[in-house]
């Protein structure tokens, strides 16, 4: 994970309240491909000088207690409650009123989960639920949306920024929800979650992965599979490893899948090296 940009957004009034933004510098790569820094538009310069992922999660949840949320409850807490010491009774009042969105689910389900293996860190609570917007737009407008670049175009909001930075993204999204709820009457609300997301648990990261494994058995199953087969054709070119799985008749869908664990996994992690292990383990999932 190299940037993490949050749009604070206050869904009754449509008013942008604040933004948080920072580049993370990664550590197992610390260098950024050339694709990379042109997909992005993130140069290897911000990254060196930013800070390293614990530390920008830190800075995440600073942030959001600087408006008034109780990041380990994913709430926001009634002053004059809090003042009298009744939290109880404030979080009657507020509720869960702090709700992440997201475009798709891989951000939340899998990308913060196995960075937090990685840097061998607790999970956050307060990302432990989240709205994905192309349900709540498909949900809406009964379309299925492949881009977030097509949800700006049916719903006439114009694409402001780069495809693929960061708090580009995020202002794009924002816009789009706060769209879908004044003018198709949208009501955003929880689509998915990572279950049983306790931090006292979590002594050793392992359980993470472990707990952030969701899907029927079948699909666990296939992704050990696609995990395996990753491992085994490492040392193949991708051509070669394409030819390979065509031979064995795997399935468009489980070529892809395999091919990209692949580009993720780039070569076989040594087992002398404790970080090149967990790199594996973030890449691959709990399998």
């Amino acid at each position: 994970l190299i940037e993490l940009p949050v749009v604070l957004i206050h869904c009754a009034t449509g008013e942008r309240v604040s933004e948080f933004h920072t580049f993370v510098k990664p550590v197992v790569n610390p260098s950024l491909t050339d694709f990379c820094q042109e997909l992005t538009g993130i140069s290897q310069a911000q990254v060196d000088a930013a800070p390293e992922f614990p530390e920008a999660l830190r800075m995440l949840t600073d942030w959001l207690e600087s408006h008034g949320f109780d990041a380990r409850e994913n709430t926001r807490m009634d002053t004059e409650h809090e003042n009298k010491g009744d939290a109880g009774n404030a979080e009657e009042s507020y509720g869960n009123t702090l709700l992440w969105v997201c475009d798709g689910d891989w951000d939340l389900r899998s990308m913060i989960p196995r960075q937090c293996i990685l840097s061998e860190v607790a999970p956050p609570h307060y990302l432990s639920r989240w709205a994905d917007v192309r349900k709540t737009f498909s949900d809406s407008l009964n379309v299925s949306p492949k881009t977030l670049l097509s949800m700006c175009q049916v719903l006439n909001v114009p694409f402001i920024g780069k495809a693929h930075s960061g708090i580009d993204d995020a202002r794009n999204i924002a816009r789009c929800a706060l769209v879908l709820i004044q003018e198709h009457g949208a009501v955003l609300a929880p689509s998915s979650q990572i279950k049983a997301l306790d931090a006292d648990n979590y002594d050793d990261p392992a359980a993470l992965a472990l707990s952030s494994a969701q899907g029927s058995h079948d699909e666990r199953t296939e992704r050990t599979v696609c995990a395996r087969m990753a491992l085994l054709i490492a040392h193949l070119s991708e051509k070669d490893a394409y030819d390979a799985m065509r031979t064995l008749k795997m399935s468009k869908t489980e070529i892809q899948s395999v091919l990209q664990h692949k580009r993720l996994l780039t070569h076989l992690p040594s087992p002398a090296v404790p970080g090149e292990l967990r790199r594996y383990r973030a890449v691959l999932g709990a399998q």
